[in-house]
């Protein structure tokens, strides 16, 4: 089993209170547990409430809103896949035949567990992907962490492992960097 802590950074300095965002990855044969952590003055930020009856359900532009991202590409290869999930249960998965090209929803991935936590200074996010179902089992994969916190004035910060460019930009494969 592979464990790792990564620490996420927005693509602009944020100009109101403290926020820290951190994703645990763990690889354990043919799964990806994710498990995203905000930490600080969250009052700032939009995370809707899931309720013990929300059902996770397929949904599109999740990144419109508070979204937890994850991006999954083989080592030399330029198809990728994208994954979204929202803290009220909506997910979805992509795959790009190469950057921001043929994007179409991964059919094969027909559910994602979802399980969210919202403390007073903590909010958790957590998922597990299932490598067998992307096509992606037994490959050396690289992976990109991202996260879109909407907060509460209406503006958007971009958090990722890296940034790249004069915007943000999560499908660009030199932010994915984590080796797994």
């Amino acid at each position: 089993m592979n464990r790792q802590t990564y620490s996420l950074y927005p693509f602009q300095p944020l100009e109101r209170g403290r926020i820290a965002v951190e994703c645990e990855v763990v690889r354990e044969n043919e799964t990806i547990k994710l498990t995203y952590l905000l930490r600080g003055d969250l009052e700032e930020v939009d995370l809707p409430e899931a309720s013990a009856n929300t059902i996770a359900r397929r949904r599109d532009n999740l990144w419109e809103k508070t979204c937890f991202e994850c991006f999954l590409q083989v080592e030399k290869c330029q198809r990728y896949h994208e994954v979204n999930v929202s803290p009220e249960g909506g997910w979805n998965v992509y795959t790009f035949d190469q950057y921001r090209s043929g994007m179409r929803a991964e059919q094969r991935v027909m559910s994602l567990a979802i399980i969210s936590n919202h403390l007073a200074d903590n909010f958790v996010v957590e998922f597990s992907l299932p490598l067998d179902e992307l096509d992606v089992s037994n490959s050396s994969l690289k992976l990109g962490l991202s996260t879109v916190l909407a907060h509460t004035d209406g503006s958007r910060s971009y958090w990722s492992l890296c940034h790249r460019g004069d915007r943000p930009d999560f499908h660009n494969d030199s932010c994915f960097l984590i080796a797994i």
